[in-house]
């Protein structure tokens, strides 16, 4: 992008109002830089359910599409590697497949290809008060080809600018929720974990699978639980014998399959 074209998008992007008008054009803006299929804003609070907030799409026809992803929502959060990557302070323009660790991202696009067609993504990262952020999404479909280095460069060049956008359009006093929000999420991840083969692993051992499933190594768990890497390591053996299962990988799926026998169940929604 040239230095002509870079105070184009500025000078477009600071006349759009932070209301769906506004983020329609902010859509158009990103479109020129790089093709997706799925432009969709999210809001994360700490004190309710993610909530779409803007879409290029027919919120009616969202609504129908993404009811199931978003009942999952919080279940999907728990393996989003971009979640993760904000948590740890990064900010801004950001692709899946910089993230790390695979295995995660692996997880991630298992559990999210359950409920939609996306092959890959990215997203402007905007961290708000409180420890809110806002979350802008740019999806391609099965039939798309993944973001190239250009697009992907094109992207993160206006990276400050979008970031800024979100944040003044969250702040706004008319931000209104125009996709429908009638979800009834109720997800507990210790109630989950608790859950699981029923409810064989001890109090300890649930915070361990806890801290396991959100990514956390062996050296940040003793941090975290205040006692020594080789007793976790003695809790993360006991743990899977009594799941029968042998690496980590094999307790996500082990967890993911409970999430299901749940929900059919009548424990999730």
């Amino acid at each position: 992008m040239t230095s002509a074209e870079y105070e184009e998008f500025a000078a477009a992007l600071v006349e759009a109002s932070p209301d769906a008008e506004g983020a329609a054009r902010l859509h158009d803006l990103l479109a020129q830089l790089s093709p997706f299929r799925d432009f969709i804003i999210i809001h994360f609070d700490r004190d309710r359910n993610p909530s779409v907030v803007r879409t290029h799409r027919d919120s009616e026809l969202l609504h129908a599409e993404l009811r199931h992803f978003i009942q999952n929502i919080k279940r999907i959060e728990l393996f989003d590697p971009f979640r993760h990557a904000l948590e740890r302070g990064r900010t801004g323009f950001v692709a899946l497949h910089e993230l790390e660790p695979e295995d995660r991202i692996a997880d991630y696009l298992r559990w999210h290809h359950t409920f939609t067609c996306v092959i890959d993504e990215v997203r402007y990262l905007a961290p708000l008060d409180d420890g809110e952020s806002a979350h802008l999404l740019l999806e391609r479909q099965h039939d798309d080809p993944p973001f190239s280095a250009e697009d992907i460069a094109q992207l993160r060049s206006v990276e400050r600018l979008v970031v800024a956008y979100l944040r003044r359009s969250m702040r706004s006093e008319t931000l209104d929720y125009n996709i429908k929000q009638d979800f009834a999420v109720s997800f507990d991840l210790p109630d989950a974990i608790k859950s699981m083969k029923d409810g064989i692993l001890t109090d300890r051992e649930c915070e361990i699978v806890e801290h396991m499933l959100r990514g956390h190594s062996a050296k940040s768990i003793a941090r975290l639980t205040e006692i020594e890497p080789g007793t976790v390591a003695n809790h993360k053996r006991n743990i899977y014998a009594k799941l029968g299962v042998h690496s980590q990988a094999q307790l996500f799926n082990l967890f993911l399959e409970s999430l299901n026998i749940a929900s059919d169940g009548g424990y999730a929604p």
